[in-house]
């Protein structure tokens, strides 16, 4: 009886856990041609391929909650968080081969809304931007940029919640695109040919660590209480 009672409040508490965990989390989305760019080790397809023409997307996941980066602070028109930060993703695909690349950690990042112009706040510009930098499980440096900035209103407020969705033929906005990874794996590229830009939110992803250790204390007690119906 006594073990069923811990099983249910460990339950519970796993539940609580995961609620608290759950980070809040938007994707940066590019697609356009590279301006420069190689893929010496053939990620994309190719070893030694020049990119440049070529036709691209990348998809930069990182966490926008404050009380993971090392620091994070505004002002009335400027939402930001930088320095070193939780894990992120980025999905590219170059001439249609689709790459996922993961950093365990941010090393260097940030994230950051700036809606001055839409604020009224000429001559200033409004920005939206995710840069990230940190080293994959297998220790390869990973860097993603995408940003876009001007002098037009795009961005209506400095919530990393909204949706942004910006056409960019023939639009006095400039966009800026990075891409690298070193080490066991080697490519790299830069757009400024970008024909669309967005920002999204997704479903938030809980950290595994401690979710692992409870659901394995939960896996014990599960075991502890058969052995004791046995006897």
């Amino acid at each position: 009886m006594k073990t069923s009672k811990l099983i249910s409040a460990a339950t519970l508490l796993l539940l609580g856990t995961l609620q608290a965990q759950a980070a809040q989390v938007w994707t940066v989305t590019a697609q356009g041609f590279i301006t420069s760019g190689v893929d010496t080790s053939g990620v994309f397809g190719t070893p030694g391929q020049q990119l440049r023409s070529l036709a691209f997307s990348q998809t930069i996941t990182a966490s926008v909650d404050p009380a993971l980066w090392g620091t994070a602070g505004g002002t009335p028109v400027l939402a930001s968080m930088f320095g070193t930060g939780p894990g992120f993703t980025s999905v590219v695909t170059v001439d249609g081969h689709r790459v996922t690349f993961t950093g365990v950690s941010t090393e260097s990042g940030g994230q950051t809304l700036d809606d001055a112009r839409s604020a009224g706040l000429a001559p200033h510009f409004d920005l939206a931007s995710s840069q990230q930098q940190g080293h994959t499980a297998n220790g390869d440096l990973l860097y993603a940029e995408a940003s876009l900035n001007g002098y037009a209103n795009f961005v209506p407020t400095l919530d990393f919640g909204q949706a942004i969705s910006v056409q960019l033929i023939h639009s006095p906005l400039h966009p800026s695109v990075h891409f690298s990874i070193s080490g066991s794996q080697s490519a790299n590229f830069e757009s400024t040919f970008i024909d669309s830009f967005g920002v999204n939110t997704v479903s938030a992803v809980p950290e595994p660590s401690a979710s692992v250790m409870l659901l394995a204390g939960l896996a014990g007690l599960a075991c502890l209480a058969r052995r004791q119906r046995r006897t």
